[in-house]
């Protein structure tokens, strides 16, 4: 009878195992449902418990014009899922004694300019470094959204900048140009392209089979999926991704071996996958939570070791639970995917009973208190803007999809994701924290914008950083700017000499003591003050129809 009662016990608990399974299942498909469509780029999902698939596929097409489906073999432009294994060559580089994370950068790279202060490869892999963000200088030195670009492009703004947003090791900040200057380390201290390096130690001995570093934007991959963003007006267009050897071309499946890989050292030893683990620290004792390529936090109470992606059309995470051995992959094509939310939704189906509520309880605010909120703010630390407009009732940051949510004491949340942003008591302060620790600090403007006299802004500023020039024009009572090939942005009055544009972000006129305006910086989220002289006198044009782009620095 115990023997009988015992098979009986087991054959249930595989019952409820399996349906468990098949709800889980279920629910993962109707949280990827919107993109489960011929029609409609998409994505590829896996996820992993102990290192065993537990789920694994595609939704939607991986290529619109041939009509492929997704499917969890098929490849993505990977984006910033690159980090981690460039940081990983680093460390393996380290334990093979060819450097050290304390190693100045002039040491491996003789000819980057002298910044007057140290730039370890340490700070280089944790974002303390200071480097002005590349895909803005790419723009600012006249490239194209589209455009095709390599490692000596983007070698060559990164060089040419004599000055560092901010000292090393004082603040924390994401910077794309940091890991290109740790990849082409790698390339100097082994003699190897990226690719060869990452193929030979990390790729081939895991069994990562369909992974490799993109070093030819025109090479054909088969299986590879296209990247899309959504057109104006309905359909969808392709999104080229910034280019450069450190393109990661991968699929679900691989990044799971390489999730497993940060848990158990299997390649490169336990000691280089815990170092990957580690967070940087700040000149001030702060641990900001990045480590080698990896964003170490927390989500609803708990662990995670993960990172995201965005470039082009491409959005990408890999996140991993490491106290509960989950691990969820998630690689679209389709550029209005949230890929971090995504894969969060679905850890929330395996883990929601070991995890706090998902979101603060939300507190009424009378209409009044949320509309005095509502204008303009300026950072004196970073030079950037945010512009807080009122959508349906609700406080919404220009150009970001989400609104903001009051959850208590003045604080608010920023959709359903990590962003807390705090109004100071007055009304006159604006505390943003997001992925850091240390929170970004605004002012609200109150000085009256420019509307009238806009000529004497006219004519042609240059940057000798870039070597490139910039025309600011007056036409119909607007300003623009003019710069690389055939690309206006226009220029919003915002407050005194501080205009906004969509697509650069800060613009600040300059002036002399005696009030003649001298030059111009443009400043963004990843480029502080950036400067162009002034070289001729004011004219006014007709008028010229403005295009706008979009900035270069929100990819990746």
């Amino acid at each position: 009878m115990p023997n009988r009662m015992l098979k009986l016990c087991v054959m249930f608990a595989s019952v409820v195992s399996v349906a468990q399974a098949a709800t889980r299942q279920e629910r993962i498909d109707a949280l990827f449902a919107p993109y489960a469509r011929p029609d409609t780029p998409g994505c590829a999902v896996a996820v992993s418990r102990d290192g065993k698939i537990d789920h694994a596929r595609g939704y939607g097409s991986a290529n619109l014009e041939t009509g492929g489906a997704i499917t969890p073999a098929t490849t993505f432009h990977a984006a910033s899922l690159n980090k981690q294994f460039v940081a990983f060559s680093i460390l393996l580089l380290q334990r093979d004694g060819k450097l050290s994370l304390d190693d100045e950068i002039h040491r491996h790279i003789p000819e980057l300019p002298d910044y007057g202060v140290p730039v370890t490869l340490r700070q280089l892999m944790h974002h303390t470094s200071g480097m002005r963000e590349q895909g803005q200088l790419l723009q600012l030195a006249g490239w194209r959204i589209g455009d095709v670009t390599t490692d000596e492009d983007l070698l060559g703004v990164i060089k040419a900048q004599r000055s560092l947003n901010y000292r090393p090791g004082s603040e924390v900040l994401y910077t794309n140009a940091a890991y290109t200057l740790l990849g082409e380390v790698v390339v100097r201290r082994t003699g190897m392209s990226q690719r060869d390096f990452a193929r030979s130690r990390i790729f081939a001995p895991l069994g990562m089979k369909d992974s490799f570093f993109r070093d030819d934007g025109n090479e054909p991959t088969p299986g590879r999926a296209i990247g899309y963003n959504p057109r104006a007006g309905g359909g969808w267009q392709i999104a080229t991704p910034l280019g450069g050897a450190a393109s990661l071309s991968t699929t679900v499946g691989d990044m799971l071996i390489w999730q497993r890989n940060l848990r158990d050292g299997q390649v490169g030893g336990r000691e280089v996958a815990a170092l990957m683990q580690v967070s940087g620290v700040l000149d001030s004792g702060v641990v900001h939570g990045y480590g080698g390529g990896l964003r170490i936090e927390r989500y609803r109470g708990l662990r995670t070791v993960s990172h995201d992606g965005l470039n082009g059309g491409y959005r990408a995470d890999a996140v991993t639970f490491p106290d509960h051995g989950l691990s969820v992959a998630v690689l679209c094509n389709n550029g209005s995917a949230i890929a971090w939310e995504l894969s969060r939704r679905i850890a929330d189906v395996y883990l929601e009973q070991h995890m706090e509520p998902l979101q603060p309880a939300r507190v009424a605010l009378a209409p009044g208190q949320v509309a005095k909120l509502a204008g303009l703010y300026w950072s004196p630390t970073t030079d950037e803007m945010v512009r807080l407009e009122l959508v349906d009732g609700a406080l919404r940051p220009r150009f970001r999809q989400e609104s903001l949510h009051h959850i208590g004491a003045g604080a608010f949340q920023l959709g359903d994701g990590v962003e807390r942003w705090r109004f100071g008591e007055d009304g006159k302060t604006l505390s943003i924290w997001d992925s850091w620790p240390v929170p970004r600090v605004f002012q609200r403007l109150a000085q009256p914008a420019v509307t009238e006299g806009l000529q004497r802004y006219a004519g042609i500023y240059r940057s000798h950083d870039l070597g490139a020039d910039y025309e600011a024009r007056v036409a119909d009572g607007k300003l623009t700017l003019h710069f690389g090939r055939n690309v206006r942005a226009a220029l919003e009055p915002a407050s005194g000499d501080r205009f906004f544009s969509t697509s650069l972000g800060t613009v600040t006129f300059t002036r002399a003591p005696t009030g003649e305006v001298t030059g111009l910086t443009v400043s963004s989220r990843r480029l502080r003050r950036f400067a162009a002289e002034r070289r001729s006198s004011p004219f006014v044009v007709a008028a010229e129809p403005v295009k706008q782009t979009v900035p270069l620095d929100r990819r990746d």
